[in-house]
C-alpha cells in the first residue's frame, strides 16, 4: 500500500467556517431551538456573529423569568433536537 500524505489547508478550512453560508445554517439551528423552546411569556432569542475562526450562534433567554425558568427546567438541553432538521 503506497504511503499517503496529506496537507490540511487551515486558511480554506478558516474561510469556509466564516461563510454567510456556515453563519446562515447555524442560525437557521439556533432559530428553530428557540421558537421550540419559547412558550407564552417565556423567549428566547439568537444571537449570531463571525469570530476570528468561526461563525457562531447561540439561543440566549430573553429575560429574568425566563432565565429562571431555565435554570430550574432545562428547556434548552431538551429542544436541542430541533437543531437538527
Amino acid at each position: 500500500m503506497a504511503n499517503v500524505t496529506v496537507r490540511i489547508n487551515r486558511a480554506g478550512i478558516v474561510r469556509i467556517l466564516r461563510s454567510d453560508r456556515v453563519l446562515a445554517d447555524l442560525v437557521r439551528r439556533a432559530q428553530a431551538v428557540a421558537d421550540a423552546t419559547s412558550a407564552g411569556d417565556l423567549t428566547y432569542e439568537v444571537r449570531s456573529d463571525i469570530g476570528r475562526q468561526r461563525a457562531r450562534a447561540a439561543v440566549i433567554a430573553a429575560g429574568a423569568r425566563t432565565n429562571a425558568h431555565e435554570l430550574a427546567h432545562h428547556d434548552l438541553a431538551r429542544t436541542i433536537d430541533h437543531a437538527r432538521r
